[in-house]
């Protein structure tokens, strides 16, 4: 059965069933088969489930051609734009993505880019190259943090582990820190006393009592007295400030070496270096 539309002579719409249900439309013109024109505020297409409770696919009128939503060969839902606009995802909830994500056109090199922050509380398995830069990436299990920041000036790599803080003051970032032989997981402020043993550098200090934590490898800024710090100088605990460091070149003992300095400072006042932490 064919319905020819009044006034619209080359039109024509094909395939009507035996109760009237629309089932095709065809034009042969280089014009559209179908137009539909919303100048309201509901949706110029709606396609609906059979049980009515969902919509498969809902298109708003704008102004400007959205793309297409299609099936693909393989159960694949194909949604591609017109004129290479971007796909835009801003749902209210989560997007659960259970498959592999890519890019297999020539943008950006194959690359996917996020823009935003990306959130994974699961797995995040990485096969290649991660590159964040000037961010932080972080990924931590249970009471072991590994933590990769890029900063400016510079890089630094710090691997830290959380103990708790038992000194009588708080903890900053940068002091020095020593084992606290008297607790279980936990650190002590260095003393005056110069050389002590196993000491650790604070990495994301708190108060008394509190999980701080302190870097066991990797690049980190460490607090020095007022004695000068060259390129290359063995840091060890300061017997001149607590909590902070000194140029020791003479010290071997690994349990007493904070690390190595990296960068230099002038003598004469309290300042910082970037130092290598020895590994543990």
């Amino acid at each position: 059965m064919a319905l020819k539309l009044t006034g619209e002579v080359p039109s024509v719409i094909h395939g009507l069933d035996g109760l009237g249900w629309l089932e095709e439309v065809r034009r042969n013109s280089s014009d559209p088969a179908l137009t539909i024109r919303q100048d309201g505020g509901g949706s110029a297409l709606k396609l609906v489930l059979p049980s009515g409770s969902q919509s498969l696919l809902d298109f708003y009128a704008v102004a400007t051609q959205i793309g297409h939503l299609y099936a693909e060969s393989g159960n694949h839902l194909v949604c591609k734009t017109v004129g290479g606009r971007d796909i835009r995802l801003d749902p209210a909830g989560v997007i659960d993505l259970r498959a592999t994500i890519k890019n297999l056109g020539a943008a950006n090199s194959g690359n996917v880019y996020i823009d935003d922050g990306l959130r994974v509380t699961g797995v995040a398995q990485f096969d290649n190259v991660v590159t964040v830069p000037y961010n932080n990436l972080r990924l931590q299990a249970d009471n072991t943090r590994v933590q990769l920041s890029w900063g400016n000036p510079g890089f630094r790599i710090p691997i830290v582990v959380p103990l708790t803080n038992q000194s009588a003051a708080s903890a900053s970032a940068g002091e020095v820190f020593v084992l606290d032989t008297a607790n279980d997981y936990s650190v002590v402020a260095g003393t005056t006393a110069g050389n002590q043993t196993h000491p650790f550098v604070i990495v994301a200090g708190g108060a008394t009592g509190a999980a701080i934590e302190v870097a066991v490898a990797g690049l980190v800024d460490v607090d020095c007295d007022t004695g000068a710090v060259s390129r290359g100088d063995v840091l060890v605990t300061s017997s001149v400030t607590a909590k902070k460091a000194m140029a020791n070149n003479a010290q071997t003992d690994p349990n007493r070496i904070i690390g190595v300095a990296l960068t230099a400072k002038d003598g004469g006042s309290n300042g910082s270096v970037r130092a290598l932490i020895k590994s543990y």
